[in-house]
């Protein structure tokens, strides 16, 4: 015995449309309950999770009005810091360090040796050239 009994394709489309709409609805209903939902649970999570409640609960003593508010994000939305260098070299820095392991032929281009050595003078001394040098190369072979 069937439950539904849908014999023309309009009847079908007509069945199918909400139960379409209340699927899509379900994914964004269950993430919107954690604000940090790629975040792993732990006391970082959560003291800034208590942290922006208590800035934005109306009658909470923190309150700041919407107004007032003020975020400043960079990138990814994180605060990187600058110092002793940014994020995005080091990172660069150990990409480099991984391709040479992969690619020992790699070392023998001038920049990488550089950058290997961590000798920024040099990756520096004439503007982008040298930033830029070991992929044009790569992109001659």
């Amino acid at each position: 015995m069937n439950l539904i009994s849908i014999s023309s394709p309009m009847k079908m489309l007509a069945f199918l449309n909400p139960v379409l709409i209340l699927l899509c609805a379900i994914p964004g209903y269950l993430t919107a309950a954690d604000p940090l939902p790629s975040w792993n649970d732990g006391p970082a999570k959560t003291a800034i999770i208590e942290f922006v409640e208590s800035l934005t609960m109306d009658g909470s003593p923190k309150f700041i009005e919407e107004a007032d508010r003020i975020a400043t994000f960079d990138n990814d939305g994180c605060l990187w810091c600058e110092n002793p260098m940014p994020f995005q070299l080091a990172y660069t820095m150990d990409a480099v360090k991984e391709k040479v392991a992969a690619n020992p032929k790699l070392k023998d281009d001038p920049m990488v040796q550089a950058g290997l050595k961590g000798d920024f003078g040099t990756l520096l001394a004439d503007g982008t050239r040298g930033c830029c040098s070991s992929q044009r190369s790569r992109t001659r072979e």
